[in-house]
């Protein structure tokens, strides 16, 4: 971990001697006097000291930081080397947190009459057994990593800067601060889903010094490309059954003809 000298990014510069930030040449002699150590100020407040005193008023700091100033959190995150266990743990409360709110609207609309009937599959997402809630973590956590695999390959595809695999997972969990937002009905699913897919946006942006729309391709492209390919192939399909079932693809002769 290195600070730039221009900007005081706070990162790790790759081989080319760049800051990921601003662009500066980075004097590499000099930068490895300034390495940044932990501290309570220059951390995100859940990774802190204050996490220890005050878990809660830590909790608070950290998503409103991330609701209300995305570039400058997700900034900070890419920017500095921490365990990964924080940022999991951040990421099991937030999930859970809206798993739980998504549940409960879920079950109060349909109780009401919302949606009409035969209509309540869709709103039905099954989360509100205990049993299922107990397997909550588990079923967090495995979506966290799921993800963190499926980006961080889809980056090395697009060819971006290397990261380490933890700086993703981290990005990961600190991305589901927006989901919290499922606490308000109606809209904030919706809102909340979102500000998620910009945070992962923003948080790949300053992690891999791309530009935004360098990472949505990086992400989406290979779907996109195997989306079109299945349209071809189904389209095709289609067209060939029609010409098939219309005659129009039929022989003037039949085999026994040719005798």
């Amino acid at each position: 971990m290195m600070k730039c000298d221009r900007c005081g990014n706070e990162a790790l510069f790759d081989r080319e001697n760049f800051c990921p930030r601003c662009g500066a040449f980075l004097d590499r002699e000099r930068a490895e006097k300034t390495v940044v150590k932990p501290s309570g100020k220059d951390c995100i407040a859940w990774e802190g000291p204050k996490r220890d005193r005050a878990p809660l008023a830590a909790l608070w700091s950290t998503v409103k930081l991330a609701l209300l100033h995305p570039k400058d959190f997700y900034g900070l995150v890419a920017a500095q080397v921490r365990p990964v266990m924080p940022a999991w743990i951040f990421g099991l409360i937030a999930g859970g947190i809206s798993l739980v709110a998504t549940a409960l609207w879920s079950t109060l609309l349909i109780r009401y009459g919302y949606p009409p009937a035969g209509e309540e599959a869709l709103f039905d997402i099954g989360m509100t057994s205990p049993s299922t809630l107990i397997a909550a973590p588990l079923v967090i956590s495995m979506d966290l990593l799921f993800f963190t695999v499926y980006i961080h390959l889809m980056m090395r595809l697009g060819r971006l800067r290397k990261v380490p695999v933890a700086q993703t997972f981290r990005l990961i969990c600190y991305a589901q601060s927006p989901l919290l937002l499922s606490v308000i009905p109606v809209i904030g699913i919706p809102a909340g889903s979102i500000l998620y897919f910009y945070a992962i946006l923003t948080g790949l942006h300053h992690l891999h010094g791309a530009s935004r729309m360098r990472v949505f391709l990086a992400l989406f492209l290979p779907l996109l490309t195997l989306f079109g390919i299945l349209i071809v192939l189904m389209t095709a399909g289609f067209i060939g059954g029609i010409l098939a079932g219309s005659g129009i693809m039929r022989t003037p002769f039949s085999i026994p003809d040719l005798f």
